[in-house]
């Protein structure tokens, strides 16, 4: 592999439909993302250092009927120095549906409670052809980008944060080895299906570095109007393969 095309980007959804959002995500990967199954789904109640009876009651809930061992991500926040304090229980399988009522529940109370508690989608993927459904090739050897903020893994992933304030988090990697015709239609194609506008500012062209890594390079993207036709994968000259 010579060079890829990756897109990151945190993207605020504001107040819509939670579940509306689940759904239009979800129609995206069945589109353009292989193996798209959700790799992590949490139920998140954020604590922090809060002496808040409606907080303190939600807690003792959802360990009643999640678990009384919750993962619990820690910290100090660096504006005011409070503690940090999140918690995440781990769903069950088929349990997605009865976890968006426990939480819409939640937040029903109104309170600290109504912007604390919230689901965690997490999916990692890879891009299909959405017209022959086939993996796009190139991907079995998605490098490890380690000098990337984060670490990023080899392969796509989607996070989607879902409550009183809806975000979802990108970090798409691209076989293609230029923004070329096809590369920017199969983007496109991308961007009709998701409900979040790729910034132009997020994507980044790499490269192997002489030390043995990869180094990135901005590119500007701009897929406002853009035809989103997806070409067949033998369209591309500068597709990897």
């Amino acid at each position: 592999m010579n060079a890829l095309i990756t897109y990151e980007g945190f993207h605020g959804l504001g107040r819509r439909d939670v579940r509306r959002v689940h759904v239009d995500m979800a129609a995206c990967m069945q589109v353009c993302g292989f193996a798209a199954e959700p790799s992590d789904s949490l139920l998140v109640l954020d604590q922090r250092d809060d002496d808040d009876a409606a907080l303190r009651a939600a807690y003792e809930e959802l360990k009643r009927d999640y678990g009384p061992y919750p993962r619990v991500l820690g910290g100090t926040n660096v504006t005011d120095r409070r503690a940090l304090q999140t918690c995440l229980w781990q769903i069950p399988p088929g349990g997605v549906d009865a976890a968006f009522e426990r939480a819409a529940h939640l937040r029903a109370r109104g309170g600290l409670v109504q912007r604390r508690a919230f689901l965690k989608l997490i999916c990692k993927f890879r891009f299909r052809d959405p017209d022959t459904r086939e993996l796009l090739p190139g991907q079995d050897t998605l490098p490890r980008l380690h000098n990337w903020p984060g670490g990023h893994g080899d392969s796509s992933s989607v996070v989607l944060n879902l409550g009183h304030s809806s975000s979802v988090s990108l970090w798409f990697m691209f076989p293609f080895a230029a923004t070329d015709e096809a590369f920017m239609s199969y983007a496109g194609r991308l961007q009709t299906s998701m409900p979040a506008r790729l910034s132009p500012r997020g994507w980044r062209r790499w490269t192997p570095s002489r030390a043995g890594g990869w180094k990135a390079k901005k590119v500007n993207v701009n897929l406002q109007g853009h035809d989103t036709t997806v070409p067949k994968p033998h369209d591309s000259k500068n597709r990897i393969v």
